[in-house]
């Protein structure tokens, strides 16, 4: 009787369990993002922290993975690690290129391969770059030309940069002059009626044009003052890991410690975690003094 109990028990243990569909834990993260315009193409392959887990950077890190990407057609780039920057690189002799899908492999001794695909988004030009200081305050707008007949996704980042004058009272500290320009994230789409822009998280009706307000500190000293915008036109996956990166961790450059548990970044990488995607970036200067 107790023998068949306890076989009753195994068979209704493994009767609820499918262990075809169990998965393995991902031991492994990536952050890749290509990018056309970029001379060198750059990955980022990380251990991932357990809740608890001491670690230090060197530990992190893992020099030991192959990296290769594929095009559509066959061609190949391989990249190779870097203990500097501790990160894969290899030259973008126009490899990477707009409208073309890419396919990421990372194999390691100790593990499945991690892949991933993604396509990179054609360039958005800007039409139209503005700007003017009056005073200490400055403004500027920016128009650009959305791909038609698609969801499109932008990224804007503008900076100020600054050349003292002789006599300056101090050293301008390069951009510092002017109040830090935070990076703009929205998004448009074409749905037949009306082109929308997704603003610091707010939804507003106002086409493709954006403008800033900010002020100059010590504008005397400054001989010639620089706006220089970044449009960047990127798949919905790059802002998501971006924006949600930012809030978990509170910084842009903590790559090693952005997929330490709790991970609540999203991911398109099988067999482990981490984001491959891509952008396309236009890039516009004018002298606003």
């Amino acid at each position: 009787m107790r023998n068949l109990l306890v076989f009753m028990l195994f068979a209704s243990l493994f009767g609820c369990i499918n262990v075809e569909q169990l998965q393995p834990v991902a031991r492994y993260a990536v952050f890749c993002v290509l990018v056309p315009e970029d001379s060198v193409v750059a990955a980022s392959v990380v251990r991932i922290i357990r809740v608890g887990e001491r670690f230090t950077t060197d530990s992190l890190t893992v020099p030991g993975a192959d990296v290769l990407l594929t095009n559509e057609i066959g061609d190949r780039l391989r990249l190779v690690y870097n203990a500097r920057q501790r990160r894969y690189v290899a030259t973008n002799q126009s490899f990477v290129k707009v409208n073309q899908r890419y396919r990421l492999v990372i194999s390691f001794s100790d593990s499945k391969p991690m892949t991933a695909s993604c396509t990179v988004p054609d360039v958005a030009p800007v039409l139209q770059l503005t700007g003017q200081v009056i005073n200490d305050d400055y403004s500027f707008s920016a128009q650009w030309q959305d791909n038609p007949n698609r969801r499109n996704q932008y990224k804007l980042s503008p900076t100020l940069s600054a050349e003292a004058n002789p006599n300056a009272s101090g050293p301008l500290g390069g951009t510092a002059t002017a109040t830090p320009t935070s990076m703009v994230l929205f998004v448009s789409w074409d749905d037949s009626s009306a082109s929308y822009l997704y603003v610091n998280d707010e939804l507003t009706q106002t086409g493709q044009v954006l403008q800033r307000d900010g002020t100059i500190r010590r504008l005397s000293d400054v001989k010639k003052l620089i706006l220089t915008l970044s449009l960047l036109n990127a798949d919905r996956l790059f802002l998501d890991y971006d924006r949600l990166s930012l809030k978990q961790n509170g910084t842009e450059d903590d790559l090693l410690t952005r997929f330490s548990e709790p991970i609540e970044l999203p991911s398109n990488i099988e067999n482990g975690l981490g984001v491959f995607c891509a952008y396309s970036r236009s890039t516009v200067k004018i002298q606003v003094k």
